[in-house]
């Protein structure tokens, strides 16, 4: 069977850990590709960064997209963005340590994207390509930067959907697609929690959609309903029943229902004089989830959420298992005809020790066999978080997260029974 994109997430790989060896991004990769994963999503942010980039696309041009598209049907752009003058470099620089080539690289976050690329191409010829997860807002964005959550107008909107189709447009085929955000239906006070409402988060969605229709390649050729570089909208939460962590008091599913219906009515705006082109794009777009198994917190005794003798949580595989796939199902019977990606989910081998962490992943490679084999294949991407037990993510022992990584800590390189498990999947199950 074809199976569907499988990898894993890069995270940070610029932040030294705490403690133990130094993340090894080059191995880091190469072990993702030599596992089968075809592929890997990483991060790109405005954060911090003053100004939007690209002046050799501009080329002088008084218009707001580029190689003679259109501008935008609507209010363009302020005049000071549209300097070819007024530039920072590209979200850089990144800095990592390359320890088994004793160098260190210094490169702009679309450099270090095209070398990720090319190491893993080269371990596996099956790779497909880079998911950008972008997020973060430049600070000169129109109408302010609402704290780091959305702009102040529609123009600012615009202006950041025509940023991330840029960037999806330089990196050209090695980016398969976007991931718009990190978890906006959770409260910036909860750990991956960006806070959006889903009004202001679809319309700079809607404006990705436009935008990387208009900049980026248009309709795929073998797939006329489908974008040539797909955009995955949401990154939604799903593991909370706490409504107290919720955006605007909104639970996952009434987030993920607003945003869809303003996606719809933001994408109709846009296109006033074209509803079948709106509809089309509206209907290409796809859902990503992060459906995590219930990961327990400090009990009363004191002891980690990964504890194994914490009782709270889910505590084996058949409990994790059955968490994250009726967090999937219960959003697919929402959604029947969207395509959905995970695109975060995973274990702790602390917690379920490392065959519970196997079994775990096992698990969700045969409920998706199985699904794919009856023709069921709306479940279009599923990526692991995280990898590597040396990630700073991964190895604070007071967190849920905490040894998620496939790959043991001891030594920054030798596989959990997971990684065996997963290789076994990729490329057997979903090969």
């Amino acid at each position: 069977m074809a199976g569907p994109a499988k990898g894993f997430g890069l995270y940070r790989p610029d932040v030294p850990p705490d403690t133990g060896p130094h993340f090894d991004v080059y191995q880091n990769v190469l072990q993702m590709a030599a596992m089968g994963a075809d592929t890997i999503k990483l991060p790109m942010s405005w954060s911090g960064r003053q100004q939007f980039a690209f002046p050799e696309e501009f080329n002088g041009q008084q218009g707001y997209c580029f190689n003679g598209l259109p501008p935008l049907q609507g209010p363009n752009p302020p005049n000071h963005l549209l300097c070819p003058n007024n530039y920072a470099s590209v979200n850089g620089p990144w800095s990592f340590d390359q320890p088994n080539h004793n160098e260190a690289w210094t490169l702009d976050q679309v450099g270090f994207v095209q070398i990720v690329f090319n190491i893993a191409k080269a371990a596996n010829p099956n790779f497909k390509g880079i998911i950008i997860s972008f997020g973060g807002l430049p600070d000169d964005i129109d109408g302010g930067n609402i704290g780091n959550k959305h702009p102040g107008t529609m123009v600012g909107c615009s202006q950041f959907g025509n940023a991330a189709a840029r960037i999806v447009y330089k990196l050209g085929d090695i980016c398969t697609g976007i991931e718009f955000g990190n978890e906006p239906n959770m409260k910036v006070s909860i750990p991956g929690g960006t806070e959006v409402t889903p009004d202001w988060y679809a319309f700079m969605a809607a404006y990705i959609i436009y935008w990387i229709y208009q900049c980026g390649g248009g309709f795929d050729s073998n797939s006329p309903n489908e974008l040539k570089k797909r955009v995955l909208l949401g990154a939604v939460a799903l593991t909370t029943s706490n409504s107290n962590n919720w955006t605007s008091g909104l639970s996952p599913q009434t987030w993920i229902s607003q945003m869809s219906t303003y996606v719809e009515y933001a994408l109709n705006s846009i296109l006033p004089s074209d509803p079948t082109l709106s509809t089309k794009l509206h209907n290409a777009w796809r859902l990503s989830i992060h459906p995590y198994p219930y990961l327990g917190e400090r009990d009363s005794f004191g002891r980690d959420p990964t504890d194994p003798d914490n009782v709270l949580g889910d505590r084996d595989a058949g409990q994790a298992f059955s968490t994250v796939w009726s967090l999937y199902d219960a959003t697919q019977s929402l959604y029947p005809n969207r395509k959905i990606w995970i695109t975060e989910t995973g274990v702790s081998s602390r917690k379920l020790h490392e065959n519970g962490q196997r079994d775990f992943f096992n698990a969700i490679g045969l409920a998706v066999k199985s699904r794919y084999d009856n023709g069921d294949r709306r479940l279009e991407g599923v990526i692991n978080w995280g990898f590597n037990d040396c990630d700073p993510a991964l190895h604070d022992s007071t967190s849920p997260y905490f040894q998620f990584g496939v790959i043991s800590k001891s030594n920054g390189s030798s596989g959990k029974l997971a990684a065996a498990g997963l290789q076994g999947i990729y490329n057997g199950a979903w090969a």
